[in-house]
């Protein structure tokens, strides 16, 4: 069984043993590389969540601004599809973290409702049309 772990001053950050992580940090995990893997899962349990509320209209006018792009990082050559963090912080502040450095991430896992929220309302619009 391959086993790893990560130390700073006597506390272990997160151990990684036979595809089980587990940390006794609430600080994010910063991997400044490739992460191959087969599946993720997040967290969902209704048990978990409060003040739960379907998507609105708002919501749906918001993501009409996000513009995608195309570009390079600064150290490849390969291209790449997203976001600008900056661009998405404008919009939807929410899913913008900003690390110790002052560089910035996209939540990108948390847009996957919007997009399905968007794609659900022109379905239902389409619809609309054919009757």
């Amino acid at each position: 069984m391959t086993s790893f772990k990560s130390w700073t001053q006597n506390n272990s950050l997160f151990k990684i043993s036979g595809g089980i992580v587990s940390s006794k940090q609430s600080k994010p995990v910063d991997i400044r590389n490739y992460i191959r893997a087969n599946m993720f899962y997040t967290r969902s349990d209704i048990r978990l969540k409060s003040n739960i509320c379907d998507l609105n209209n708002d919501d749906l006018d918001k993501l009409n601004k996000v513009v995608p792009k195309s570009y390079y990082f600064r150290n490849d050559n390969t291209k790449h599809f997203g976001f600008i963090a900056q661009d998405i912080e404008k919009i939807f502040p929410y899913l913008v973290s900003i690390d110790g450095d002052g560089m910035k991430s996209v939540n990108y896992l948390e847009m996957i409702p919007l997009l399905l929220h968007k794609i659900n309302d022109l379905e239902r619009k389409l619809e609309e049309i054919k009757k």
